[in-house]
């Protein structure tokens, strides 16, 4: 396991859910196995009716649950922000899986001026085989894109689950 330098800002990872049940196991695996650890796990169960208390019930000794009343993804969202403690936050979906390296990568990566980071994502088929990289993820999207929004108005963005957030802006929003 990689080592976490004392400079490094919180991270948390909150999954939000809704009848996923049959992914959730191997997205929590994904996050449980990093080469560094997240340091808060947020799961939040927006009132699926299929076997995902189930599936929650053996990782309850190693995530935060938050079950509530089917609300739609961004009151999800928003519980599982609510829930959480870090300087840091990544939104994951439940039928999303990160590679081992993610947190490392996303601590090394991050400055304390960033308001979010994303990164690249690899699509795979239900078999697991990769399907290639996300089409954000085929744009070069690095760095301050500033320049890019103000020439384009907009800028390859990542669904949910390619994006890192500061505490800080998801406040203000």
């Amino acid at each position: 396991m990689a080592r976490r330098r004392s400079s490094d800002p919180t991270l948390s990872i909150i999954v939000t859910c809704y009848n996923y049940g049959h992914y959730l196991s191997a997205c929590l695996d994904s996050v449980l196995t990093q080469t560094i650890l997240p340091d808060q796990i947020v799961v939040v169960d927006d009132g699926s009716t299929d076997n995902t208390a189930e599936v929650l019930g053996t990782y309850a000794d190693r995530v935060q649950i938050i079950s509530t009343p089917n609300a739609g993804q961004a009151a999800a969202f928003n519980q599982g922000f609510a829930g959480s403690v870090s300087d840091l936050i990544l939104f994951l979906d439940a039928d999303d899986v990160l590679w081992p390296e993610a947190v490392e990568t996303i601590l090394l990566a991050w400055n304390p001026n960033d308001a979010f980071c994303s990164f690249g994502l690899e699509i795979i088929d239900e078999t697991g085989a990769s399907l290639g990289l996300h089409p954000c993820s085929l744009k070069p999207s690095a760095g301050d894109m500033r320049p890019e929004l103000l020439a384009t108005g907009s800028f390859g963005f990542p669904p949910t689950s390619g994006n890192v957030f500061s505490r800080a802006a998801l406040a203000a929003i």
